[in-house]
């Protein structure tokens, strides 16, 4: 089996892999988001996955984070510990590129046992999110609106990440919103006692817990 970076040329098989995974087409993802992506083949293509750049926000400062996103295999070759070998190659370029951390979220309840034998630990919790009306804004606004309200730490989005949603601004906060109309985040914001996202530190930077709610599931 070899694992290695992705390439254009593997869009055919990684569009098939994700339909079989998630049963969705995920062209959307491939033409917003230009995101590092490894893969494990064989023969064919066996499992996927990307990491997509944050900034760990700190009281110390601003360090690069991953947001580990899509991991996905193929049904034919589940329960061979190729996912686990994937993520660990990830983790260690991640490592090599001077990343802080990294920043997932299971797509369902029974994989948080999964990624805690592979040393990741709960990091953020599920926001209650509401809507009051407001007037649209930009990315960029969102995000400098998220820098002031938000305490810290938290996982800032890139603008691109951003753009994945719409935003409305009100006197008191602010709201993003996925193409569904969902509220996916409200500021000023409120965690609940849901476990949503997990993390594990590669640098001391890197805070037990924090923020993160803009995460595209």
């Amino acid at each position: 089996m070899q694992i290695r970076r992705t390439a254009d040329r593997d869009r055919p098989a990684l569009l098939r892999l994700w339909r079989e995974a998630f049963s969705e087409d995920g062209s959307w993802f491939f033409d917003r988001i230009n995101a590092k992506g490894w893969c494990a083949e064989n023969g064919g293509l066996l499992a996927m996955a990307f990491a997509l750049p944050q900034t760990l926000v700190t009281e110390q400062g601003e360090f690069p984070a991953a947001y580990l996103y899509a991991v996905a295999t193929a049904k034919a070759a589940r329960g061979k510990g190729i996912a686990t070998e994937l993520i660990r190659a990830i983790e260690a370029d991640l490592k090599a590129d001077g990343v802080s951390g990294v920043v997932l979220v299971p797509a369902e309840q029974s994989l948080f046992p999964f990624y805690d034998r592979m040393g990741y630990r709960v990091w953020a919790y599920r926001q209650t999110a509401t809507q009051a009306g407001g007037k649209p804004c930009s990315a960029e606004e969102y995000l400098s609106l998220r820098k002031a309200m938000l305490p810290k730490p938290f996982l800032q989005p890139s603008v691109e990440i951003a753009e994945c949603y719409r935003f409305l601004q009100t006197a008191s906060g602010a709201y993003a919103l996925d193409d569904n109309g969902a509220v996916r985040e409200s500021l000023p914001a409120t965690q609940t006692g849901a476990p949503f996202a997990m993390a594990k530190a590669f640098s001391e930077v890197f805070p037990q817990q924090g923020y993160f709610s803009l995460a595209l599931d």
